[in-house]
């Protein structure tokens, strides 16, 4: 498979902006929507997932699956 190229795009910027104002806790993929949609950005789950991975493929982000996590397949990022 192609390796994908290097850009940056509007949501993986909001992201990283949430991560920062958050920056003393791990972050769920449903607490991020909650985040964005406080600065009232409107994305699917989709897209955030799709970020957080380039993210952690760009080593911005790392994912931490917790006990929980592992039972019901959400992982923490």
């Amino acid at each position: 498979m192609a390796e994908r190229g290097k850009y940056k795009t509007r949501q993986q910027e909001v992201i990283l902006g949430c991560l920062k104002k958050q920056k003393l806790r791990f972050l769920t993929v449903d607490q991020f929507m909650e985040c964005l949609e406080k600065d009232n950005i409107t994305v699917g789950y989709t897209t955030v997932y799709r970020a957080l991975e380039r993210l952690e493929e760009e080593g911005k982000v790392i994912k931490l699956p917790t006990k929980q996590d592992i039972v019901s397949q959400r992982k923490k990022y």
